[in-house]
């Protein structure tokens, strides 16, 4: 194969940081995306911003390893503290648009780009993200993208009221995720014999059982 055939493979999409973004702006970016040619947009499913919190606790984490000790905030370089400066965002600012609802509203906006949702936390059963993935896919002619994510912010999901068990359980968590979705994405599992297929699974930590599920994505 010739290198340039070969970098018809290539795509590229834009990760929005929806962190303090109004609708517009999402928006606008999303447009010019598509006018550019990107492949897709991507939106994190976060509830809350957390750049500035993951700097200050990356900061915190290197101090600990550094000194042994937590350091008060008066106490980092000048260089960190220049870091947190310019991630430092007011309290009108910390706004953060719900990514399914925003990806809902740009399928009719938007022609041809695809639209990604990432970093799909454990923050709802399985069996649900699937169905909205498959409704939003359909929606759009699809264009649905999906990221999955274990999860790690733990300061949202205790904000939320959202349960958040060690690492461990999280990643068993989103391996059970993983089945359950790929056995109701699957276009192979439909009607058969006049009469839509019933899925189940029985896991550690979800289950599922006799879930008509239609429509499948396209």
């Amino acid at each position: 194969m010739k290198a340039k055939e070969k970098n018809k493979n290539i795509k590229f999409g834009c990760y929005i940081y929806q962190d303090g973004l109004r609708y517009k702006d999402v928006l606008r970016i999303t447009l010019e995306c598509e006018r550019l040619g990107y492949d897709s947009i991507w939106l994190k499913d976060n509830f809350i911003p957390w750049i500035q919190d993951y700097l200050i606790s990356r900061l915190d984490n290197n101090n600990n390893n550094a000194k042994g000790r937590s350091l008060p905030k008066n106490q980092y370089s000048q260089h960190e503290l220049n870091q947190l400066q310019q991630y430092q965002e007011p309290p009108e600012s910390r706004a953060m648009l719900e990514c399914w609802t925003v990806l809902s509203s740009l399928v009719s906006l938007t022609r041809k780009i695809k639209l990604g949702a990432m970093l799909v936390n454990p923050y709802r059963n399985p069996a649900i993200v699937a169905k909205m993935a498959s409704t939003l896919d359909n929606i759009s002619h699809g264009r649905l993208e999906l990221g999955l994510s274990a999860g790690w912010y733990q300061k949202e999901a205790k904000a939320y009221g959202v349960a958040f068990p060690s690492g461990s359980t999280r990643v068993e968590m989103l391996k059970e995720s993983i089945i359950i979705i790929m056995k109701m994405l699957d276009s192979s599992n439909n009607i058969k014999n006049n009469a839509y297929t019933k899925l189940s699974f029985k896991g550690k930590h979800y289950k599922i059982s006799n879930t008509e599920f239609t429509p499948k994505p396209i």
